[in-house]
C-alpha cells in the first residue's frame, strides 16, 4: 500500500549505512510533530521522543531512517552524527538555523535512550604477571566496547559483535565497558578477571560448567578439536591452558604430546576428531572416540 503524508512538511535524518550514532534534535513554531513511516523510515518509539506541546522533537538514529511530519515553520535542527537530514525531500541546510523564535539549546541532550546506553559496568581480564596466553569470550546484554581502564591495551584483533566479545592477551590487561548484565564468560588462561573492581569466578556467568572433559596422551603428537552445545574452558593451572584455544566458548583446539589437558564444559559433546594422531578422550568417566559423533 503506498505511503500517504499526513502533514504539509517532512523532515528525514539518514543514516543508512553507518555504524556510528546520530542525535538529532528539531523544533518547529507550531506543533504537532509526529514520527513517520515516509520514505520507508522506521519508527523507534525507544529512541524518539516529541515534547508535550508538540513543538520540540529528538531522536537518535544508528544505520536506518527517521523520519518527521508537521505543519508549520521550521525554527531550529542540531545534527551530531553522520545523519544527512532531509527537509520535504531535499537536504536541509543546517547553517541556516536557528532562527527567531527557537528556544535555544537548553532542552537539548539528556534523552532516554542516553542514560539507557551509558556504560554501566567494565570488565577487566588481567594478565599482569601471568605466563602464557589467556583467550577469553563474553556475552553482555547491552553494548561493548573497548577501553584503556587500568592501563589496559586495546587490540585491533578484539572481536565485538552484538554484545559478544572474543580476544586473547599475554602478559597484560584488556578492559570493557558494557551496559546491560554480564550473561556468559569464559577464560581459557590463567588471568584474573574482575567485574566493576570485584575479582569473579567465569564459572558464575551462563551455564554451570558440570561436566569434565580429559585428553590423555598416548605418548605420540596428536591434535585435537571438540565442540560442545553449551559452553567449555579450560581448567586454569592444567597444561591445557597454554597448549589449547578456545573458539566461540564452544570448541577447544589444541596439541599435545604427553600428559594430559583438562577442560569444564555445560551441555554434551556433540563432535570428536583429530587432524593428527590420535589421544585417549574421557567425557567424564566416560570413554569416547571421533566415531561416536
Amino acid at each position: 500500500m503506498p505511503w500517504h503524508k499526513s502533514f504539509e512538511h517532512t523532515y528525514e535524518f539518514v543514516a543508512e549505512g553507518e555504524s556510528e550514532p546520530t542525535d538529532y534534535y528539531f523544533e518547529v513554531e507550531e506543533g504537532p510533530i509526529e514520527p513517520s513511516t515516509y520514505n520507508g523510515a522506521t519508527i523507534e518509539e525507544s529512541r524518539m521522543w516529541v515534547s508535550d506541546d508538540g513543538t520540540r522533537a529528538a531522536g537518535r538514529v544508528v544505520d536506518g531512517r527517521h523520519a518527521w511530519e508537521f505543519d508549520s515553520l521550521l525554527v531550529d535542527v542540531t545534527v551530531d552524527g553522520p545523519a544527512e537530514p532531509f527537509v520535504d525531500d531535499r537536504p536541509s541546510y543546517l547553517g541556516r538555523y536557528p532562527l527567531s523564535g527557537a528556544t535555544g539549546d537548553g532542552w537539548k541532550g539528556d534523552m532516554p535512550w542516553h542514560a539507557a546506553d551509558d556504560p554501566e559496568h567494565t570488565l577487566l581480564i588481567d594478565g599482569v604477571g601471568i605466563i602464557g596466553k589467556t583467550s577469553y569470550d563474553f556475552r553482555v546484554s547491552g553494548d561493548a566496547e573497548p577501553t584503556n581502564y587500568q592501563g589496559a591495551s586495546i587490540n585491533d584483533d578484539t572481536s565485538i559483535v552484538d554484545g559478544r566479545v572474543s580476544g586473547s592477551l599475554r602478559g597484560w590487561r584488556d578492559a570493557f565497558e558494557f551496559s546491560g548484565d554480564l550473561e556468559s564468560l569464559t577464560i581459557n588462561g590463567s588471568a584474573r578477571v574482575y567485574l566493576d573492581d570485584e575479582r569473579v569466578d567465569p564459572n558464575e556467568y551462563g551455564e554451570e560448567l558440570d561436566h569434565v572433559l580429559t585428553v590423555v596422551s598416548n605418548g605420540s603428537p596428536a591434535s585435537y578439536e571438540v565442540s560442545v552445545d553449551g559452553r567449555i574452558a579450560a581448567i586454569a593451572g592444567d597444561d591445557s591452558s597454554e597448549a589449547a584455544s578456545i573458539r566461540d566458548g564452544r570448541t577447544a583446539v589444541g596439541s599435545i604430546d604427553a600428559g594430559y589437558h583438562r577442560f569444564r564444559y555445560s551441555g554434551s559433546v556433540t563432535d570428536l576428531a583429530f587432524d593428527e594422531g590420535t589421544a585417549f578422550v574421557y567425557a567424564d568417566q566416560d570413554r569416547i572416540t571421533p566415531d561416536d559423533y
